[in-house]
């Protein structure tokens, strides 16, 4: 019953949103009192990263209001990006999504979440499977969720009137609002308001 989605700009920062919509266990659709996407500053107090979680409300939760994640590695390349990601990130998730009990059974026995992660940094998005296994997104912008193909099918064919160039930081802000009010009209499960943030630690709750 979630909605994220995040794209990169010409000056290399991300932006992110998500929806509040969340269901409960009736059935019963209701807006959320906080953010399903959440901006965190590093271990060391140094950088900024984003964080949005799909699943239920109690994983929202524990990634934007429990996770502190660690300091990005000195080497600016994307493959000490990934490499932070998969073998400091990675333990440090799985930690906490233990003891928060999140980390359930699935159907041979392994632990997985009810939900993916976007985690986003340095201009680079990376994505979290189930099995808390992260994969570098080579496109310049993803969704995940309910509505997550709409939502990459809207920011698609807005940035193909770009070329090759990336968007500008308020054409980011406007196609990922778009991107979400186009999903609202076909999945009753995502709605306003939206939180959007970025990763010069900027953000705002759009109301509609």
């Amino acid at each position: 019953m979630t909605l994220i989605a995040a794209i990169v700009d010409q000056e290399k920062n991300v932006h992110m949103i998500g929806d509040r919509l969340a269901t409960n266990e009736s059935g019963d659709i209701f807006t959320l009192a906080f953010a399903k996407v959440g901006i965190l500053t590093t271990s060391h107090g140094q950088d900024k990263v984003i964080i949005g979680a799909s699943g239920n409300v109690e994983m929202s939760i524990a990634c934007t209001q429990l996770f502190t994640p660690l300091p990005l590695p000195e080497d600016k390349s994307d493959l000490a990006l990934y490499q932070w990601s998969l073998k400091e990130m990675r333990p440090k998730l799985r930690e906490m999504f233990v003891q928060s009990d999140l980390l359930k059974k699935d159907k041979d026995g392994e632990p997985e979440l009810p939900g993916l992660i976007l985690i986003a940094a340095r201009g680079r998005i990376l994505r979290f499977e189930r099995k808390v296994v992260p994969l570098m997104i080579q496109r310049s912008y993803w969704a995940i969720g309910s509505g997550d193909d709409c939502c990459m099918g809207v920011m698609n064919f807005a940035l193909r009137s770009l070329g090759n160039n990336l968007p500008t930081a308020v054409q980011c802000k406007e196609y990922l609002i778009s991107s979400m009010r186009v999903v609202v009209e076909l999945k009753t499960s995502v709605g306003p308001p939206f939180d959007y943030i970025n990763t010069k630690g900027e953000r705002e709750t759009i109301e509609k």
